[in-house]
């Protein structure tokens, strides 16, 4: 999948979601691009499947992500359009639009730990499961995002 195949599937995600009235999981992971399978029949009358592997993106509580961030060993990344401050221990700002930013700020490690949040999940979680799909596999997305953090009680930096 080429760059503008992919912005072009995170903004259509991104339309959904806004349009969407689901609620999130309330913790653990859900399946990224999920399993599918496509059938093909051809001129003989046979079918052929092809089945592409389900990656995962997993999610963390504003309690974990606290928690984890007394021994902080993962990419905290920001995401958010317009920036409005950031959860202290934040590695960087980048927009979610720019996913080949995201993956180069990321990094060429496909095991590296990275957790991305914006104000929500709107933004978050299609960066995520694009991190996901590119191969990463230790990638997760703040539920709630730092609406949720400042609710509990956390600050923002500026």
């Amino acid at each position: 999948m080429n760059a503008r195949t992919r912005t072009i599937a995170l903004l259509a995600t991104l339309a959904l979601a806004a349009c969407s009235s689901s609620t999130e999981p309330a913790s653990g992971g859900e399946t990224g691009g999920g399993a599918t399978t496509s059938t093909t029949s051809t001129a003989t009358g046979t079918t052929t499947s092809t089945a592409t592997s389900t990656e995962t993106l997993g999610s963390l509580t504003v309690a974990e992500l606290h928690a984890e961030l007394a021994t902080k060993d993962f990419l905290l990344v920001n995401v958010h359009v317009p920036h409005d401050g950031d959860i202290p221990g934040t590695d960087q700002f980048l927009a979610y639009t720019d996913l080949e930013a995201i993956a180069a700020f990321v990094g060429p490690d496909k095991a590296k730990k990275v957790v991305v949040y914006c104000m929500g999940t709107s933004m978050s979680k299609p960066v995520g499961t694009d991190l996901a799909a590119r191969g990463y596999a230790a990638v997760r997305y703040l539920e709630g995002g730092y609406s949720a953090w400042t609710k509990a009680g956390y600050d923002l930096t500026q």
